[in-house]
């Protein structure tokens, strides 16, 4: 080809060449963008793997993260709520009302607490560090003393929602806030209303975040033998120790759970409670029947019980921040560690008479 010719019309089309060029060069840089992401890739995906679904968000295939049956998430650290995991932690707001039946799925949590709120009632946040169960509820909405509560965990929490300020406050912790409006991962039952609705936590899987562990973790020392205690609360909450764990009463009879769906009824146990003595306050608002919302003081410090193995020891509780967990010690200052198991903590207003009984 004559070069001169295709000079001439280079000067004669300038505009045309460079547009040209410029193309190319575009052209080149993005092959060479997707040859270094894919190489990249390809590194990554004997590690991990991830698949999305509409309502869910990503989770690496290697986590043995729940499926259908439950499953296992690997936990560092002495206890359950570890330092790092694969999977996040998760959060249940749950019902706690004889109209709303039998509560499911509650008794697979590591932590059960309990929290009073308006009408001399209380509420669950079931919080689960390995196996999930297939149906969790009814879910409830957050109560302004959520965010202090969950703030060592940054869960995931399923609610049916709650004031702006309070979802906001759970949010502002690290905990990720799933309602209704927002996931497939919910359900309606044939229960009445509000006590409808439940969660399936394993429609919604989250990458885990590091936590620190809530209180320390370590071998029961042993205490003085008190083997019921009574919480003048929502009818009366008792915990009796049966057969090598507490079974749960209210108001005199058995507090029956289901594990799924279509189990039959089981006690509601555990293996080790604390109760938290907490200065109470109102929250500045009440609910839609007009009934004083409370909430508490679950930063600072205040008076402690912990029963395991038929056996009580009293201490104190102090936590400094909400960006910490909490600090346990027995009469004498002596750290006070909690044995490894399915917990209970009971948030009981400061002034409650609290009964123990061999």
């Amino acid at each position: 080809m004559d070069i001169k010719r295709i000079v001439d019309w280079v000067r004669s089309h300038r505009w045309e060449t460079l547009t040209g060029v410029l193309s190319l060069s575009l052209v080149v840089i993005v092959v060479l963008f997707v040859l270094a992401v894919t190489g990249e890739d390809a590194e990554s995906d004997a590690a991990v793997s991830t698949t999305t679904a509409p309502g869910q968000s990503t989770m690496p295939s290697d986590t043995t993260a729940p499926d259908q049956s439950g499953g296992a998430r690997p936990v560092s650290g002495a206890g359950p709520f570890g330092e790092s995991s694969l999977v996040a932690v998760t959060a249940v707001i749950v019902d706690n009302v004889a109209e709303a039946g039998l509560q499911i799925g509650i008794d697979a949590a590591e932590l059960l607490i309990e929290v009073p709120v308006e009408g001399g009632l209380t509420r669950f946040i079931a919080l689960y560090d390995g196996q999930l169960p297939n149906l969790v509820g009814p879910v409830r909405s957050l109560r302004p003393a959520s965010a202090d509560l969950l703030a060592p965990f940054q869960p995931v929490v399923f609610t049916t929602g709650g004031q702006p300020f309070v979802t906001g406050a759970v949010m502002a912790v690290g905990a990720t806030v799933v309602t209704p409006d927002v996931s497939i991962a919910f359900q309606s039952l044939e229960r009445p209303q509000p006590h409808h609705v439940f969660a399936s936590p394993l429609a919604e899987a989250h990458l885990g975040t590091e936590v620190g562990a809530a209180w320390a973790y370590g071998d029961w020392p042993g205490g003085d033998t008190a083997t019921e205690v009574t919480i003048p609360l929502s009818g009366g909450i008792t915990w009796r120790y049966e057969d090598g764990v507490y079974v749960g009463y209210e108001a005199g009879e058995i507090h029956e759970v289901l594990p799924d769906f279509d189990a039959d009824p089981e006690p509601l146990t555990r293996d080790t409670l604390i109760l938290l003595m907490v200065h109470q306050k109102s929250a500045g608002y009440t609910d839609s029947a007009g009934a004083e919302v409370p909430t508490f003081d679950v930063i600072g410090g205040g008076d402690l019980y912990v029963m395991h193995n038929g056996e009580l020891i009293e201490g104190t509780w102090f936590r400094p921040n909400q960006g910490e967990g909490y600090t346990f010690t027995d009469d004498g200052g002596d750290p006070l560690l909690i044995p490894v198991g399915r917990l209970y903590l009971a948030i009981v207003p400061e002034g409650t008479t609290v009964s123990f009984g061999d």
